[in-house]
């Protein structure tokens, strides 16, 4: 269960899972059937192309997203339970969430996206 883990972690990390993905796309979207020189090719300008992808910034993005999901989860848990309880301190968790998303989640997590993904597309539009 542990190698299974680590092994997910790996392939978050790992470039052989993206390039599979994007050619298996590509091959529906287009219906090429590659050669294997193609392909490599194809696999290494994508790795030039995708090199500023560092796993810092895939690992930066995951953690501001479970911070996120945490987040919501507990503020969806005190609406549910607040209501059903009647339990008005428990429906001001939920609030208090809400207003932590408000101030000061939700600006900072769409920096880190937009950064995320916003140096790939500019990276493509130059090439």
């Amino acid at each position: 269960e542990m190698a299974g883990m680590i092994a997910f972690i790996k392939s978050l990390f790992g470039m052989d899972a993206v390039v599979n993905t994007a050619t298996k796309i590509i091959d529906k979207i287009a219906g090429t059937d590659w050669t294997a020189k193609e392909k490599a090719d194809w696999i290494l300008k994508y790795q030039e192309a995708t090199k500023h992808q560092s796993p810092a910034r895939r690992f930066i993005a995951m953690l501001v997203t479970f911070i996120w999901s945490i987040i919501v989860m507990v503020m969806i848990v005190s609406y549910i339970a607040g209501n059903l309880t009647g339990y008005p301190e428990v429906l001001m968790i939920a609030k208090d969430m809400k207003m932590v998303m408000k101030h000061l989640i939700l600006e900072p997590f769409n920096y880190i996206i937009m950064f995320y993904f916003a140096l790939g597309a500019i990276n493509s539009i130059k090439k």
